[in-house]
């Protein structure tokens, strides 16, 4: 005789298992993505460094009439009080200037010649630098007040597969190529009487096998100084003026009668007034103008990715930190010192590069300040003991006051979830 008996009911734990237990997951992998992912924030870093490389938009100025925007237009690099005593050029493209005595020239250097320009001791040049398409920047000290610049075609300024050509590739002359003045970068300087040409390794490309003198000076008459560059790495020199020496104010008071005499400069450095008694008077030392000075070397606000402030040396990373600090404006975490040789990597979104603020020379060092929103911020004292300083997301929504948001999601989703349970008749009573 066959007997058949239904299967026991589930127990209400049982049945209940597999919804809790997938709740329960989906809620650790909730919590475990808030507390590790990092949450791209505004960060200002500022750091002196030796050494810097960035890649850079070109700059650009909107034109406005009657309040309509028009177009825009490159603007140079340069701050516009940015004055130098000389400037030096290598590998470049061409240089289209009018010499005394030749005319009309486009220069070419040779592998390791230069361009040197010079003009008189009384006046500082005012260079221009105008970008055409991303470039990379790397800026480094060469010396007292002086810093050299080398620009190189981005990697987002060239085809696929395609290298720059060399300058000296094809018949015509880049200074009279069609779009020239479009391509890679342009610099310009003020032409004048005094305005000297030191040439080391350099031809005529409308003259060739014509040698050319040692120095020349550049025509009163000159329509201008153009540097074109943009088809392989260049190396731009800057000789910033000398600042004045540290200097102390002198003056002597007469107690009788109140009476200070002339001022009086002395080449002594002196950081605080300071009065002694001297004679029948007192003597009044106030700091004077001079010493230590900041030079701004670029324009405020241009937006920049791909920094870099270390570089593989042989079989080993160096960095050129020289100290610093990183702060969040917001306040999700503490400051974070950079110690000198600390490395540090920044990673952007390439449709949201970083901000530079300033790019000064001060005191044989370059200072920066950097704004945006990276998405890595990786600091340490070697490369590989590199760890992240960006916030979590939980550390993000704790410092806007959001926590309250995700726990009211949490508790919300959970009673919703019981509900649904009982309706289904997975829980009883």
């Amino acid at each position: 005789m066959a007997a058949s008996s239904d299967a026991p009911a589930a127990s209400p734990a049982r049945r209940l298992f597999l919804p809790l237990g997938g709740i329960l997951l989906v809620t650790l992998l909730i919590v475990s993505f808030l507390a590790l992912e990092n949450k791209p924030t505004l960060v200002e870093m500022k750091v002196a460094v030796q050494r810097v490389s960035f890649v850079t938009l070109p700059a650009v100025q909107a034109e406005e009439e009657e309040g309509t925007l028009q177009a825009t237009r490159k603007i140079s690099l340069f701050p516009a009080a940015l004055g130098v005593q000389a400037m030096e050029v290598k590998d470049v493209d061409c240089v289209d200037t009018t010499l005394e005595g030749i005319g009309n020239v486009g220069l070419q250097t040779e592998p390791g010649g230069s361009i040197g320009v010079k003009g008189s001791e009384a006046e500082t040049l005012l260079p221009e630098l105008v970008l055409n398409e991303p470039t990379s920047l790397r800026f480094e000290i060469a010396g007292r007040d002086k810093v050299t610049i080398w620009l190189e075609p981005s990697r987002l300024a060239q085809s696929p597969g395609a290298r720059p050509a060399a300058a000296s590739s094809g018949p015509a002359s880049p200074c009279q190529e069609a779009g020239a003045e479009e391509r890679g970068w342009n610099a310009f300087l003020p032409t004048g009487p005094d305005l000297l040409l030191r040439l080391r390794g350099v031809r005529e490309t409308a003259r060739a096998g014509v040698p050319l003198a040692e120095s020349y000076r550049v025509s009163g008459d000159a329509a201008r100084f153009r540097v074109i560059g943009g088809r392989h790495d260049s190396r731009l020199s800057l000789a910033l003026p000398h600042p004045a020496g540290p200097s102390a104010v002198l003056r002597k008071l007469n107690p009788a009668n109140g009476e200070v005499s002339p001022p009086t400069s002395l080449p002594i450095a002196l950081s605080e007034p300071r009065i002694f008694p001297w004679q029948d008077g007192l003597v009044l030392l106030d700091p004077g103008p001079g010493g230590k000075r900041s030079v701004p070397l670029l324009r405020s606000d241009l937006k920049v990715r791909d920094l870099r402030l270390s570089r593989q040396v042989q079989l080993e990373e160096k960095s050129f930190v020289l100290e610093g600090e990183v702060r969040f404006p917001a306040g999700e975490k503490d400051a974070v010192k950079l110690e000198p040789g600390s490395f540090v990597s920044v990673g952007t979104d390439p449709d949201r590069p970083l901000t530079l603020r300033a790019l000064e020379l001060a005191d044989q060092r370059l200072d920066m300040l950097l704004w945006g929103e990276p998405t890595s911020l990786r600091i340490g004292p070697t490369p590989e003991l590199r760890a992240e300083r960006l916030p979590s997301y939980f550390e993000w929504l704790h410092t806007h006051r959001l926590g309250g948001l995700i726990y009211s999601t949490l508790a919300y989703v959970s009673a919703l979830s019981f509900a649904v349970f009982k309706l289904l008749g997975w829980v009883k009573g």
